[in-house]
Formats: C-alpha cells, structure tokens, sequence
C-alpha cells in the first residue's frame, strides 16, 4: 500500500541522515540492503497479487489456493474451470463444494454439466434428481415459513427448469445406450 511506500522512504531518509548525526558504514550499508530486500518483496507479491485480479479464473484459483474449504470459493472456482471447459477439474472442485454446502443446488447445477459434458450421463441423472428433490423440499420449508417471496419463487422456477432441461439432455444419451 502507499502508506507501507512512505513508511519505507521515511526509514531510508532516516538512515540517509545517520543516527545523532554519526554515519556507522557497515551499519549503513546493510540497512540499505534490508530495505532493499523489504522493496523487492513488496513488489514481487505485489505483481502477484495484480496477476491474481487478471481474469475471474485466476482470482478464484488464488482464493482456493488460499481457502480450499469454504464452499463459495470451491463453487467459483469450479464454475471458473467449467467455463473454461475444463470439466474434470471442475467436477474435482464442485464435489468438494457439495460437501461442503450439501443444500447448494446450483453446485449441483454446475457439477451435472461438467459431467455431461464428460459423457457421464447417469451420474449427471442422480446428481440432478437430488438437486431437483433440494429444491422441492427447499421450496416446501420456505412455504412454510412463510418466506418465499415471488424473487424466490421466480429463482426455482428458474433453477428447477435448468435441472429439467439437462436432465432432458441426458435421457436423450443414456436411451442411445
């Protein structure tokens, strides 16, 4: 940060200056140097952090290396990886994900198209009949509750359509078989 910037730049001026007045060189010199493996440090980690922001794939990759057992950030990565196409590491990462947050429907969304798109249509079939029976019983303690507002209502529908619609896609294969 610019404040860690001028906090190096006011300990170099410093030491530019000496200490009561008195230059000690071999002092002088290795702070000169501390601060200069403190400055390249900084930057390197700095470029990184930088990289890290460069696309959505690279921002989720570096936050599950970071955290790789929080459920949102196993999702985003696997939902990066599958819009990258590349399916296997996705379903690796949306696994994880699902048993994490086993009440996450749209992991289960994502992880069934990774799969279809592996050609494993009687996995993608379980996955998303059990995504189908979350969102009903979602749905019936929402009811319940009385919580379920039309947003909600609007975003099953939605969900519960898609489910239906690669489950559709999968009939389509394993009937070929």
């Amino acid at each position: 940060s610019f404040g860690f910037v001028l906090m190096i730049g006011a300990l170099f001026n410093t030491l530019n200056r000496g200490f009561n007045g008195v230059k000690v060189l071999g002092v002088h010199f290795l702070l000169h140097i501390i601060i200069g493996m403190i400055l390249t440090f900084y930057v390197i980690k700095t470029r990184e952090r930088n990289l890290a922001w460069s696309s959505n794939l690279s921002l989720w990759e570096a936050a599950y290396q970071i955290n790789p057992h929080s459920g949102h950030v196993q999702y985003q990565y696997g939902y990066e990886l599958a819009l990258k196409s590349r399916f296997e590491e996705a379903v690796k990462v949306l696994k994880m994900a699902i048993k994490t947050q086993p009440e996450d429907t749209m992991a289960r969304f994502v992880l069934g198209l990774s799969l279809l798109n592996l050609d494993k249509c009687e996995e993608t079939d379980k996955l998303l009949n059990e995504g189908l029976w979350l969102l009903k019983a979602t749905t019936e303690t929402e009811l319940k509750q009385g919580d379920l507002s039309k947003e909600k209502r609007n975003k099953i529908a939605r969900d519960t359509s898609n489910f239906i619609g690669v489950m559709g896609m999968c009939q389509k294969d394993i009937a070929k078989k």
